[in-house]
């Protein structure tokens, strides 16, 4: 609806982290999502990648409900305490990595911020989006 309403482009940072992802990995790849509760019950990014035909891993609600303390808790990320609650959303998107995720997306700007010492792959929509500015500005279409 917004596009239609302009001539100028509106990107979507979801649609463009799926096809990203759907032009390096296989038909059929898994790929961890950690994000807010909110985001993953939406179903925005596991629609988006099943479109490009991959599949989407998540954390259990266990998992979902650590997340959610480091993001948002008493001295969660959302509080600046991104050192603090690092440990713990690297562990949580090594957990979705020994289930067959083939890498793990930053799902929300928190877990971009907290995934930066990583032995496993990680995807951050953020990072793809601001490339495709880039690219855009520079004159790609």
């Amino acid at each position: 609806e917004m596009q239609a309403a302009t001539d100028v482009p509106v990107l979507h940072m979801i649609e463009l982290c799926a096809g990203w992802t759907g032009e390096r990995f296989s038909r059929g790849t898994a790929l961890g999502l950690l994000a807010t509760t909110g985001t993953v019950q939406t179903g925005l990014y596991q629609d988006a990648l099943r479109r490009h035909g991959l599949a989407t891993a998540v954390p259990d609600p266990p998992e979902q409900e650590r997340l959610m303390e480091a993001i948002f808790g008493p001295t969660g990320i959302k509080l600046g305490r991104i050192d603090e609650n690092g440990p713990t959303v690297t562990a949580l998107g090594r957990e979705l990595v020994q289930r067959g995720a083939a890498a793990v997306i930053a799902g929300c700007t928190e877990v971009g911020l907290a995934l930066t010492d990583t032995t496993y792959q990680t995807i951050d929509p953020l990072r793809i989006l601001a490339e495709e500015i880039v690219r855009r500005v520079k004159g790609g279409q």
